[in-house]
């Protein structure tokens, strides 16, 4: 056989992989007993020098995440906007990574980085819970292993790459506040100076903004990278005057902006969707199809009635149900082996088009992905948890991503200048500069593992190291779907 006959035989396996949604045996860490950690602190935030997080400093970030979420104010942790049920602590070669926080009732999950090179919060939801043994077969699992590969990644980088998320964790952190300072001036006097401040923090605190000093981007910045910013605001300032104490730092949290999740399923692979499964599991790819389709109620030809948002073992036997089940595997094409059932991302595109859909088989793209979120079109997604070719060993998935969500956060500076800085400046006088804006994302995921299999809102982390060659979205694809109305 020649390089090219082998080549494309590896191609075409790539191609066609086999997403089997198992439920192999996991040895799942023992959640922290409730009164293994403090309950709840009523301090503002964690340890700002601290790298590593424990499981106090976990849930206390959570806490925050949450009361920010819900609007509510900081000023106390007495009272908890949720009530921790449990805390999963997930490993690496024995070093935490990720805490894994379940409430009670029901009301959702957060998970939190285990150290500050990397997102504070790593996923959340406010309804359902995280259950390892449902979620961590396959779905998320794919995700949380990106992320544990990434942090790796992390831990021998320079400060240049980690500020990226420094400043993500300053919202929970206890920092070394100052009083905004008086101005030291051989122009304008102390107290006019002050005035015109006070003014200013006046205007921008009116737009929404939050006012520092300039100093206390030092909070949000390497020391290095902190010690340039304030080197450039300097050179634009009046030497009249004291370059920290005079300019103020600007911060503005935009509002979040939210797109779904669109599905209002949250189906698994048991009963009663695996009706005549010979192993009891209706499989990933025939799931996410069907959420899908019960998403536009097409085609026509179904009894979109009897098939509810809510099914429940009662429906098993309805027949307008079995059939829209059985259609959807079978044009799926789905194998069965003793702890999974296996499809291919080609076969679902087969499916799709069975049932009067368009349906674009692609890599997958960050750009398409929430296009067709803001268009209001779930994405099928498939991807790997593992991968060793050559003896057909792969841990795949199917599921849906149905929802987009961004936080905006802009730094911006209100400097003190002059005309021998700014030429066009007739008398001294603050000016605004943009600055810089963090942005956050998320993707909601609904992984096809019923409530408790881990749907919910997952940070979208772009990172690529073309050095390496390292990517950490292993043979992730997607297909965009719309119906042929």
């Amino acid at each position: 056989m020649n390089k090219n006959t082998i080549l494309y035989a590896i191609l075409a396996m790539l191609y066609f992989m086999l997403f089997s949604c198992s439920q192999e045996e996991l040895i799942l860490p023992d959640p922290t007993p409730l009164d293994a950690y403090k309950r709840q602190s009523t301090q503002l935030g964690i340890d700002r020098e601290k790298i590593n997080i424990n499981t106090e400093d976990a849930s206390i970030v959570a806490e925050i995440f949450n009361r920010k979420n819900h609007h509510l104010t900081r000023n106390s942790l007495n009272e908890p906007t949720k009530r921790i049920k449990e805390i999963f602590t997930l490993y690496n070669n024995g070093k935490p990574m990720m805490y894994i926080i379940n409430y009670q009732d029901q009301k959702g999950y957060t998970i939190i980085s285990a150290t500050k090179k990397y997102y504070p919060v790593i996923a959340y939801s406010d309804v359902g819970s995280f259950s390892l043994q449902e979620s961590y077969n396959d779905g998320s699992s794919i995700l949380l292993d990106e992320y544990k590969k990434i942090m790796q990644y992390n831990e021998i980088q320079p400060d240049s790459i980690i500020d990226k998320y420094r400043k993500k964790w300053v919202e929970f952190e206890n920092l070394k506040t100052e009083k905004l300072s008086d101005v030291s001036t051989r122009s304008l006097s102390d107290y006019a100076m002050s005035i015109k401040k006070e003014e200013q923090k006046k205007i921008w605190t009116n737009k929404g903004y939050e006012c520092h000093d300039l100093g206390a981007i030092r909070n949000f910045l390497s020391k290095e990278r902190a010690d340039g910013y304030i080197r450039d605001i300097c050179n634009h300032t009046d030497q009249n005057y004291n370059c920290e104490k005079v300019n103020l730092l600007l911060i503005k949290k935009y509002p979040i902006k939210t797109i779904g999740p669109l599905l209002k399923t949250s189906w698994h692979q048991r009963s009663p969707f695996n009706v005549d499964a010979s192993n009891k599991l209706a499989g990933c790819v025939p799931i996410a199809i069907a959420q899908i389709a019960k998403y536009y109620e097409w085609p026509v030809t179904y009894s979109w009635t009897h098939i509810p948002l809510r099914c429940n073992t009662n429906i098993e036997d309805d027949e307008f149900f079995k059939k829209f089940i059985k259609d959807i595997r079978s044009f799926s094409k789905v194998t069965y082996k003793d702890k999974a059932t296996g499809a291919t991302m080609g076969n679902a595109v087969k499916a799709f088009k069975k049932l009067n859909y368009s349906a674009t088989l692609m890599d997958y793209k960050r750009s398409e992905t929430i296009q067709e979120i803001q268009n209001n079109r779930p994405v099928f997604m498939g991807g790997d948890r593992k991968a060793i070719f050559f003896d057909i060993i792969t841990k795949g998935h199917a599921w849906v991503c149905d929802g987009y969500e961004v936080r905006q956060t802009q730094y911006a500076s209100l400097v003190w200048g002059s005309k021998f800085n700014i030429p066009d400046m007739e008398e001294p006088d603050y000016f605004f500069t943009n600055g810089t804006y963090d942005t956050s994302e998320f993707l909601h995921m609904n992984w096809g593992w019923g409530e408790n299999g881990g749907n919910g809102w997952y940070i979208f982390d772009n990172i690529y190291n073309r050095t390496h060659d390292v990517s950490y979205h292993l043979n992730r694809e997607i297909i965009k779907v719309s119906p042929n109305k």
